[in-house]
């Protein structure tokens, strides 16, 4: 049985497309170790603003910073995630005075480049300044 020439072509083309728009796609993404890099990343700066919130909320109840992020998943919120996702390090935690404090992270690249908000970093390490909301309500 013999296969017209336009068969064999497309079967022939259809393999050599998948692979051409997986190479594309992987060329437009980046390989699958950045993606967890970049995954990571976005994780940890997540991870942060949670711990910033929770810290909000540790002053309006205690009226003070907390000694240490330990401190504040062990009084306030025991689900809190305060260690690096790939490290399983904590987070560096320093009080800087009386209501501002600072939250430190190891990052693995630096934050998109169109990212203009307040969790713009560089690759490695990188701390945030904070400062006490005073208008964070009491439970």
């Amino acid at each position: 049985m013999n296969n017209p020439p336009h068969r064999r072509w497309i079967a022939l083309s259809v393999p050599l497309l998948v692979a051409a728009a997986i190479t594309y796609g992987l060329f437009l993404a980046g390989p699958p170790s950045e993606q967890r890099k970049i995954m990571l990343d976005r994780k940890r700066v997540a991870e942060i603003g949670n711990i910033e919130q929770a810290i909000d909320l540790y002053h309006a109840r205690e009226g003070n910073l907390p000694e240490t992020l330990t401190l504040l998943r062990e009084k306030l919120q025991p689900q809190l995630s305060i260690d690096d996702p790939e490290t399983g390090r904590p987070y560096f935690y320093e009080r800087t005075g009386k209501n501002t404090y600072r939250i430190c992270a190891d990052f693995s690249a630096p934050s998109d480049a169109d990212n203009l908000n307040r969790w713009t970093h560089d690759s490695g390490r990188h701390c945030f300044a904070f400062r006490i909301k005073t208008n964070t309500p009491v439970e």
